[in-house]
């Protein structure tokens, strides 16, 4: 006749719990269920059956597999010329690490052990900021982390502003686009040296698109040929972009 039946992990004895639970099927047959199976259970289980007679045991392993999970994901946003970005992961099998950037796969300067992997970046340039990926998988699955790395730089317009030639009365609307970081918040826009009053003016901080849109663009010239001009600065420094505004009179 049995007396006991004692169930242990790694050594130590296991107690029933909200997720293990022993049953008896039959007066020889028992069982042990772990529901919603974690990586910490992985380890060498045994079974000790003790009667008057003696006792006996059994053992097995359990290996716990899981889907690639990211666990210490990338910042939002990171700041500086020399930086190390890392990603925490977990997962059974042990997951690979991929790293890209603008969707193009990154292979040097990666350094990956089976709970992390590090990518470091060195003398980063407006060239090279942007956003920066990392990507774990095993056969189960995979998980994604991605941020962006930025370094310090004065403004500086992404393409030229256009020049344009308008009749007297009509009004026109300029657009630019400024990389920068710290952000541009906000341009100057001028007509011949002096800045523009009541026009409409908007942008994009994030994209760094602004666009201004001016009333009756003659009445602000001095001639009939002038300079509109945009001015954007952050921390860093400032920079200024300029075209030709030509003024088309109506003969009579």
């Amino acid at each position: 006749m049995l007396l006991s039946l004692c169930r242990y992990k790694d050594g130590q004895l296991i107690l029933e719990s909200n997720r293990i639970k022993f049953k008896q099927i039959s007066p020889e047959k028992f069982s042990l269920t772990i529901q919603h199976v974690e990586l910490e259970d992985s380890g060498n289980y045994s079974v000790v059956a003790t009667n008057a007679i003696g006792q006996m045991s059994e053992f097995w392993n359990l290996l716990a597999q899981m889907p690639a999970k990211i666990t210490k994901p990338l910042p939002k946003e990171t700041v500086g010329e020399n930086v190390k970005l890392t990603v925490g992961f977990q997962g059974t099998p042990a997951p690979t690490a991929k790293w890209y950037y603008n969707e193009k796969e990154i292979t040097k300067g990666i350094k990956t052990s089976s709970t992390e992997s590090t990518l470091e970046l060195n003398g980063i340039t407006r060239t090279t900021v942007g956003s920066y990926k990392c990507v774990v998988e095993n056969s189960f699955g995979k998980d994604t982390s991605s941020g962006n790395v930025e370094v310090r730089r004065k403004p500086q317009f992404v393409g030229a502003l256009k020049d344009i030639t308008v009749k007297e009365g009509e009004s026109a609307t300029f657009d630019v686009k400024v990389d920068a970081y710290p952000r541009v918040q906000k341009l100057n826009w001028f007509i011949d040296g002096v800045e523009i009053g009541g026009a409409k003016a908007g942008g994009n901080v994030d994209t760094g698109e602004f666009t201004v849109e001016v009333k009756d663009v003659g009445s602000f010239m001095k001639a009939t040929q002038g300079i509109i001009s945009a001015k954007a600065s952050n921390d860093e420094g400032e920079e200024t972009v300029q075209a030709t505004i030509s003024l088309k009179c109506e003969s009579n």
